[in-house]
């Protein structure tokens, strides 16, 4: 039994460890949104897809540790939580899980954050964007104007037939 928690506390360690280095690259992906860069953004998407893999594969590690604890105290492991786990081991394991435990809490909250500043930085560039071309089309002058003759009745614009029989 000792050997499972140690190694079920060690795995959460690693996923601490994981997601601080998200935490890491989202805090330089929202740099990258701000400075525009989009050669940066594109090298840090890959990033964090390489790293959602690994936090993917150790959070299943974790899992499969957490059932073989779970079920080595006759508890069902789907209804078993770290806080309840917590308060049926030792005082030194429970300790280092809730500390564990906290660590995880912590680290899914700034990533929350971070995440939705990404968000509303994206969300306001698109709004940016939009309300750019709609200033471009306001000021952009209309087509020429053609006559029945097909003529040119203002030289000095580009534009609409206004027409059939041109």
């Amino acid at each position: 039994m000792d050997s499972l928690l140690d190694n079920l506390i060690h795995l959460m360690e690693q996923e601490i460890l994981l997601w601080n280095s998200m935490n890491d690259l989202l805090v330089e992906k929202r740099k990258s949104v701000i400075d525009a860069d989009v050669g940066r953004l594109e090298g840090l998407s890959q990033d964090i897809e390489t790293l959602q893999i690994k936090i993917r594969h150790a959070e299943n590690q974790r899992k499969e540790v957490f059932e073989k604890v779970a079920l080595t105290l006759d508890c069902i492991p789907g209804e078993l939580s770290l806080k309840a786990l917590s308060r049926l081991l030792p005082e030194a394991y429970a300790e280092r899980i809730m500390r564990c435990r906290r660590g995880l809490v912590a680290i899914m909250g700034r990533i929350r954050n971070i995440n939705a500043g990404i968000q509303e930085l994206l969300t306001h560039a698109i709004h940016m964007v939009g309300a750019s071309c709609n200033i471009l089309s306001g000021i952009m002058s209309p087509h020429t104007v053609y006559g029945q003759t097909g003529v040119t009745e203002n030289r000095n614009q580009i534009g609409r037939v206004l027409s059939q029989n041109v």
